[in-house]
């Protein structure tokens, strides 16, 4: 049965985008993707209006992943200068309940549910279909989240792997390491983010959470930026620093990596995360 629609939104530092999504059993479908500057709205509310005014959608639920932490009522929006007003928002849209989580946590939740065409490879292995997925990527800072398979269905747990401590493989980067200890004292892998070595922390990090979260389903690379390291992703020494954890190395091997390519997918993931609240109360 076709329930009514969903409307999705997505609230970068960037770009601010908005859709439509309908659930049909366990597929969901996201149509009429509307996608604008944020700098183009002096705050959420005023972007939501607009694309109510050009859609003139009917909706009988909404769910939002936003670029900041979710504390109540209220969403930060540090990199754009956006205060979100959650009961405002739900007034709007005449509804009295709203999904609304930080726009990793909805990236994260659409890695399962992804079309082939929508996350490329980037290397082969055989993922277990209920198998631990780690999702990472480099944005604003950096993402880090794990989906963990249950009863229920599958659940998110977040995380702030950009904060762990940035760990040097090689003498370019304990070098790098080095300079920035001087200047910063803990050296994050988000501090490496921001400067010059920001290829080598991607593939770091998505080692060290590989390694920890056991991700036998596989890992998703995200984010906007990723995309465009696709090319160099795929070298062997790119791969190498991913594979190769000393006597755990061959943890490792099976396990498949994959590049979301699809600007639909965190719209994709609020819309499971809505049916997943609506399905057992909870996310």
């Amino acid at each position: 049965m076709v329930q009514d629609a969903i409307l999705v939104g997505d609230a970068g530092g960037t770009n601010v985008r908005f859709a439509l999504a309908r659930t049909e059993g366990e597929k969901v479908g996201v149509t009429g993707l509307w996608k604008r500057p944020g700098a183009d709205y002096p705050s959420f509310e005023d972007a939501l209006d607009a694309f109510l005014g050009e859609a003139t959608p009917k909706v009988s639920g909404a769910a939002f992943g936003f670029a900041g932490v979710v504390a109540g009522d209220s969403v930060e929006l540090l990199n754009r200068g956006w205060t979100v007003d959650l009961a405002a928002v739900r007034s709007r849209l005449g509804l009295g309940r709203i999904v609304a989580v930080n726009d990793f946590f909805a990236m994260a939740r659409s890695a399962p549910e992804l079309a082939p065409d929508q996350a490329r490879p980037i290397a082969s292995g055989e993922a277990e279909p209920q198998g631990a997925i780690a999702v990472g990527g480099p944005g604003t800072g950096f993402g880090i989240a794990v989906l963990r398979w249950s009863p229920q269905g599958w659940i998110v747990v977040g995380g702030e792997g950009g904060h762990q401590a940035f760990s040097p493989q090689n003498e370019i980067e304990w070098k790098l390491a080095e300079r920035l200890r001087n200047t910063v004292g803990y050296v994050s892998n988000e501090d490496v983010a921001a400067g010059i070595g920001f290829e080598a922390t991607l593939a770091a990090l998505n080692a060290v959470m590989a390694l920890v979260a056991n991700t036998t389903g596989g890992v998703y690379i995200a984010g906007g930026v990723a995309l465009h390291l696709e090319p160099w992703l795929k070298e062997r020494d790119a791969l190498d620093r991913f594979y190769q954890r000393g006597v755990r190395s061959g943890l490792m091997q099976p396990i498949p990596i994959r590049l979301i390519a699809s600007e639909l997918a965190p719209l994709m993931g609020v819309a499971h995360l809505w049916c997943d609240e609506q399905a057992r109360g909870w996310l």
